[in-house]
């Protein structure tokens, strides 16, 4: 009986954690690799076009394309280290 409980444990603890993997490899795997980027203050997404969340691109033509990026979220840009405040933003 004790084999069976020690068993039915693993059981039970393999369904749990595999959906919790499941759900968070994607999550882990961008904070391992995109690092610098949370680190900077920004999340590794998609942008909607080519130029990114850069903010050396502010002033450019973009390619229209889904691009994966840092965000750094309104009213701010990636300067290629760490987000910072947009200035081509005008502000009241």
């Amino acid at each position: 009986m004790n084999k069976a409980k020690k068993h039915l444990k693993k059981i039970v603890l393999t369904i749990i954690l595999i959906p919790v993997i499941v759900l968070l490899a994607p999550k882990l795997f961008n904070l391992f690799t995109h690092f610098d980027c949370y680190r900077g203050g920004g999340y590794w997404s998609e942008c909607p076009n080519g130029c990114r969340d850069r903010c050396d691109f502010k002033n450019a033509i973009c390619l229209q394309a889904i691009t994966p990026c840092c965000d750094c979220g309104k009213a701010k840009c990636w300067n290629g280290e760490k987000c910072v405040d947009d200035l081509t933003i005008k502000r009241n």
